[in-house]
């Protein structure tokens, strides 16, 4: 996406991400090198590693269980980032903003509030999270990202002031799809955790297949990892957790508002509860479809329905959809964005429609972590999709900004 930032008048790059917890755990694996998009072969390095050992994630778990809002998106980010991106990175996002330049893309992170979203709102269900500030992107109400964290005394009072939040509880908040127990009932448990190693789980298919079922499964993973150092208040601290089904959680800046543009749904909140966007929406490009930001939107999935300025799509896509062209275009205009659609698995790269189809079942979300060769060979895949397009692209980047300069 090119878009301005909702922090400031600089012009970037950025990259969105709401597809859920795989895509958020990518970025900020990413952007843990600020100089990523000249050092790719450093990043794959990277995720071939060992990873952090098991008490540094039982650390950081400790740590966070001294705090009023910790839930299972800590275990569930703590989890995830160490079997995913082999990391545990303590980095804050608001320390992104000092190295924001224009080398990489701007990181926005979208998601959704789960009670605006499920009272039918549109305006309040948006929020998204950048180096600068964090917000409803409709309602235009953001705070700086550094008082993300802040959170009150059980007591009440004032505020106590954290370093903000870290990229661990950042994934686990994002990545929450477990998060609504209705959402997790339809798509269950992904396959790699139902199979994770050393899990002997006797209880019935209809058992698994419930909200407590599910989380006997991430209990199980943790007593079998934490068995060996004796660590008991994981446990402990887990029971309260299942029982409230308490997920990510965070200070609602806009609670008790005056302001009349805020729907009620976030003005009787206390709090806000971030759930992972890619359940409900697969796409993280609504943040950017009004006209004050999106220029040119480069789209592997779009989202017409979004009752957004957008161009109109060419029936032919809808023709190729089982075996794609490498590269779309569908004209902006003045009130509208350009959208340039780059299926991964495409003519370019497969023989036929069979072949796409055996693609994205091997690629597919739902599974364990990727080995080094097969992030290598998808890599190349991805690589050689921009290289056929280089010119492609530049020249629709160069009508977006023209484009962008006539609206004014």
């Amino acid at each position: 996406n090119s878009s301005l930032p909702q922090a400031g008048s600089r012009g970037f790059w950025s990259l969105s991400s709401s597809w859920g917890f795989l895509l958020i755990q990518a970025m900020t694996y990413l952007y843990k090198d600020p100089m990523w998009s000249s050092n790719m072969s450093a990043v794959l390095a990277g995720l071939s590693g060992g990873g952090p050992d098991l008490k540094q994630v039982l650390d950081w778990l400790e740590e966070r269980s001294l705090d009023e809002h910790f839930s299972l998106s800590d275990i569930w980010g703590s989890l995830i980032s160490a079997i995913f991106m082999k990391q545990l990175d303590r980095r804050t996002l608001a320390e992104e903003a000092e190295r924001c330049t224009s080398a990489n893309p701007y990181p926005v992170y979208s998601t959704l509030e789960k009670n605006c979203h499920l009272n039918g709102q549109t305006k309040g269900r948006w929020f998204e999270l950048t180096p600068h500030e964090a917000g409803f992107t409709e309602l235009n109400r953001f705070i700086p990202t550094s008082q993300l964290d802040n959170s009150r005394s059980p007591a009440g009072g004032e505020k106590k002031q954290r370093k903000g939040m870290d990229m661990v509880s950042l994934q686990g908040i994002v990545g929450s799809a477990m998060a609504d127990e209705e959402r997790v009932l339809e798509f269950l448990l992904p396959d790699w955790l139902k199979g994770a190693k050393g899990i002997q789980d006797t209880s019935s298919e209809d058992s698994r297949n419930t909200p407590m079922g599910v989380l006997r499964l991430l209990q199980a993973q943790l007593q079998q990892l934490t068995a060996p150092l004796q660590v008991s208040w994981v446990v402990f601290k887990l029971f309260p957790l299942i029982g409230q089904w308490k997920w990510g959680t965070i200070e609602n800046f806009l609670y008790q508002s005056n302001d009349a543009a805020v729907p009620s749904c976030l003005r009787s909140e206390e709090k806000l509860q971030l759930v992972d966007a890619g359940l409900y929406i697969n796409s993280p490009y609504p943040p950017f479809l009004g006209p004050k930001r999106a220029d040119l939107i480069l789209a592997r999935e779009y989202a017409a329905e979004m009752q957004k300025p957008f161009p109109l799509v060419d029936d032919r896509v809808l023709k190729h959809k089982d075996w794609p062209q490498d590269f779309y275009v569908f004209p902006g205009e003045l009130s509208t964005p350009t959208v340039v659609y780059m299926p991964l698995f495409n003519r370019r790269n497969c023989r036929d429609a069979a072949e796409v189809k055996a693609k994205l079942a091997e690629y597919t979300t739902y599974q364990g972590p990727y080995s080094k060769e097969k992030i290598a060979a998808l890599l190349k895949i991805a690589m050689a999709n921009m290289k056929n397009n280089r010119q492609n692209l530049l020249n629709q980047i160069r009508k977006a900004v023209i484009l962008k300069y006539s609206r004014r």
